[in-house]
């Protein structure tokens, strides 16, 4: 059976914090952040009821109108630290709007 392997204390790299503090010691304001995430999460999935689903945040939708009954539009959805851009064009048939293209970025 081996021996337990006992880390060096290793000193932080960051510029706000003095060396002679622990690495764990220097993370606590990103362990703070990451409990409130964690908590915020928790609440979410309790009102949702879903534990897979994770809503993501429109942006202001921009509108353009290239001919009279065509719309384009485009969208940023932001979920967590990353963005998806929709884009989307509209064109009026037979008394009703359909979309005739949809990508996603």
């Amino acid at each position: 059976m081996r021996p337990p392997r006992h880390r060096p204390r290793r000193s932080c790299r960051n510029s706000h914090c003095s060396h002679s503090k622990s690495w764990k010691e220097c993370d606590q304001p990103v362990r703070s952040q990451r409990g409130s995430r964690r908590a915020l999460r928790a609440e979410r999935e309790c009102i949702t009821r879903d534990r897979r689903r994770r809503v993501a945040v429109p942006g202001p939708a921009h509108l353009c109108r290239p001919l009279p009954l065509v719309i384009e539009a485009s969208v940023v959805l932001h979920l967590d630290s990353r963005s998806t851009v929709v884009a989307l064009r509209f064109e009026h048939r037979e008394d009703r709007w359909r979309a005739t293209d949809i990508t996603v970025l």
